[in-house]
Formats: structure tokens, sequence, C-alpha cells
């Protein structure tokens, strides 16, 4: 398998398990916690004005952070890091949650982007 097919796959495996875990930005506590996108001015952003932000191949890990804000981070032995900034459903489930997964390759620059749009009521188990 690739590299960069191994890198695909941890990105979506690494979306799928941050429902449950907890993270780390780069610029501390924010009053809206880690993985709530929003501007230096605390403004909120959309999922697509957030991925509008960001550059793949070029927006490093302070620009992002600056950017958006704190995410959740998954971090690997590899070096690579995934964060994740997600936006609650209707219904407040992480099934329903928009999520702006960002994967970071060393040096810490935006490899993938992907918006993953939530399921809709009644399909937050599937």
């Amino acid at each position: 398998m690739t590299r960069s097919r191994l890198r695909l796959r941890a990105l979506c495996l690494a979306a799928s398990l941050c429902s449950g875990c907890a993270g780390v930005g780069l610029l501390g506590p924010s009053p809206q916690g880690p993985g709530i996108a929003h501007t230096p001015a605390g403004q909120a952003l959309s999922p697509q004005a957030a991925a509008a932000l960001i550059t793949v191949g070029k927006s490093t890990q302070p620009e992002v952070a600056t950017a958006l804000g704190p995410a959740i981070v998954v971090r690997f032995d590899s070096g690579d890091e995934v964060w994740v900034y997600r936006w609650p459903g209707a219904d407040r489930s992480t099934g329903a949650a928009t999520e702006l997964v960002l994967l970071f390759e060393p040096p810490g620059v935006v490899a993938k982007l992907r918006v993953r749009q939530g399921a809709g009521p009644g399909h937050a188990g599937r």
C-alpha cells in the first residue's frame, strides 16, 4: 500500500475516532472549546468558510490555529497530525456533526483537507 493511501486511511480513521477523543490546540483554551472553528475575533465560521481559509500544500499549523482557533488533535508516531473542527448537527449528536478534517504531515503543512457532512436526524448511528 502506498504512503499516500496509508495517510488517507489514517485520516478517515482519525475522523471517525475523534467522536470520542479529547485534544489540544496550539492557542490554548478557547471559550468555545477545542474543535469549534472561529475567527481570531471570536466570530463563528461555516465549514465552507473555514475550509476556504486553508490551502493544501501551503497552510501551516500556526497559520491554521490563528485562522480557526484550537482544534481537536490526534498525533501519530510518524509525526503526522489530524486536526478536527466540528459543527453540531440539528440533534446535537456526533453523527449529525459536520467536520472539517485536516491532515498535517511533517513539517506541519496541510497535506489533505476534507469536509464531512453530518448525517441527518435519525441517521446518527449509521
